[in-house]
């Protein structure tokens, strides 16, 4: 494939004139960084997953106790993340200037822990993902990026 594209190169460059060819090797080269950048684009993308869907799950931790006051552990499990990638924990589903950011444990392959005291009655959850990795942010057709994600722990 690649001597074709040089024989029909050469071909193109005897058979023209100097201002012809000036323009054909200009053409040329710009056809050349498109492809390399390109190839970079594709060669990135093959060391991503791409998912077709993403799973979340809220699992608490087996020390917690139903007492109002008490502290209540718990992970937040999203299979379909990147090491770049933060949730927003908060106890308001409605406002996340408290916040806070939690990161995947290391190792935890998508496990996002955190911690927070029970209220009386109900207390929420709220997980906000934000996508921070370049290349997803780049390529993502639609996200999750900015979704709240809502769970309720009612006391009895």
């Amino acid at each position: 494939m690649i001597k074709v594209f040089v024989l029909a190169t050469m071909f193109l460059l005897v058979s023209c004139s100097n201002g012809d060819t000036a323009t054909l090797e200009k053409q040329n080269m710009d056809l050349q960084r498109k492809n390399d950048s390109l190839t970079t684009i594709l060669d990135t993308l093959k060391t991503k997953f791409i998912f077709d869907r993403v799973y979340i799950r809220q699992i608490p931790s087996t020390e917690n106790s139903d007492k109002p006051g008490s502290k209540y552990k718990g992970e937040f499990v999203f299979v379909g993340y990147n090491k770049e990638d933060v949730v927003l924990f908060g106890n308001d589903k409605d406002n996340f200037s408290n916040a806070q950011p939690i990161s995947v444990r290391k190792g935890a392959l998508g496990a996002y822990g955190f911690e927070t005291i029970l209220e009386k009655d109900t207390t929420t959850f709220a997980f906000r993902p934000m996508i921070k990795s370049p290349t997803a942010l780049q390529f993502r057709n639609a996200g999750y990026n900015g979704i709240t994600f809502v769970d309720r722990k009612v006391l009895k």
